[in-house]
């Protein structure tokens, strides 16, 4: 029998599956969306834990082997716009962290998964763990193309031009299916780009043809690298490949893959690069990785 390197299936170029995922226990039930950053000699995740509608962080030294899970920010009910809090992305700047996450209201007894209104709110910290939110959400849904929901926030500081600038999901409760980009001074009150949306689903495009959400932004020397959550559904598998990335549901088979773009224009996204990555990830497992080949 030949054997077969397990950490290579689906793999291009130098990437490699870690033989010991999930790295995340799976006793924790569904963890989310999470955001890394580096504290003292630690590294420090602050994850979206789905079974507590909260918050919470981990930590470790090698990004492998993590603590226990503990719950930063719980959902407040008496807001009326958070009941359920997630997909945060936390920032160190001048000796405080700030969070910015999404606050969602569920509209209707058993309609979880299809009514409800999201919006993003703001939290500060002096030690990462202990945080002060804001009663008010600091973005709301305002423009049509926004529907009902905001969420996915991903900030970063713009040092030369001292702003924080925002990408954001927006549209489908669930599901948000288009990128939008604002700007602000303090974090707290924000300015939306007047071509919001400035990144939505191609039709042409199989694999971006119904969602684009969740990106996460890395500047670097030329441009800026823009990473999406794409996500697409279909009616019959097509190929092998397809096939170790699908998860049936009621609209057929999903599929849902990160992939790349970079700015070529300002505040505009035109040019993808047609080797992205692609991933699968459930409960806080990464599993399946691919390019996407044109």
């Amino acid at each position: 029998m030949i054997e077969q390197d397990l950490t290579k299936i689906g793999c291009h170029g130098n990437w490699r599956r870690y033989k010991n995922n999930p790295i995340l226990k799976d006793d924790w039930g569904e963890t989310f969306d999470v955001t890394v950053i580096q504290v003292g000699e630690k590294l420090r995740m602050y994850l979206s834990w789905r079974s507590t509608n909260s918050i919470a962080f981990v930590e470790g030294v090698d990004g492998v082997h993590w603590s226990e899970p503990v719950i930063v920010l719980s959902p407040d009910f008496t807001t009326g716009w958070e009941d359920d809090i997630n997909r945060q992305i936390v920032l160190e700047k001048d000796g405080k962290y700030l969070m910015w996450y999404t606050g969602m209201k569920f509209l209707g007894a058993g309609e979880r998964m299809s009514s409800g209104r999201s919006c993003i709110g703001y939290a500060e910290s002096d030690d990462g763990i202990h945080f002060t939110r804001r009663k008010d959400p600091v973005m709301e849904p305002e423009e049509a193309w926004e529907k009902t929901n905001l969420m996915c926030p991903h900030v970063l500081w713009d040092e030369e031009r001292k702003i924080f600038r925002m990408w954001y999901s927006a549209g489908g409760f669930w599901e948000p299916d288009q990128i939008g980009y604002a700007e602000s001074e303090d974090g707290i009150h924000w300015k939306k780009h007047p071509q919001n949306p400035i990144f939505r689903p191609e039709p042409t495009h199989f694999w971006e043809k119904e969602i684009v959400s969740a990106c996460q932004i890395f500047p670097m020397d030329i441009t800026t690298c823009f990473i999406s959550d794409l996500k697409t559904c279909i009616k019959r598998r097509s190929t092998l490949q397809d096939q170790k990335m699908e998860s049936k549901d009621g609209n057929g088979i999903r599929i849902i893959r990160f992939c790349l773009a970079v700015r070529k224009e300002a505040g505009m996204w035109k040019l993808f690069i047609s080797h992205g990555l692609c991933t699968w990830m459930v409960s806080g497992c990464c599993g399946q990785m691919e390019e996407e080949l044109q």
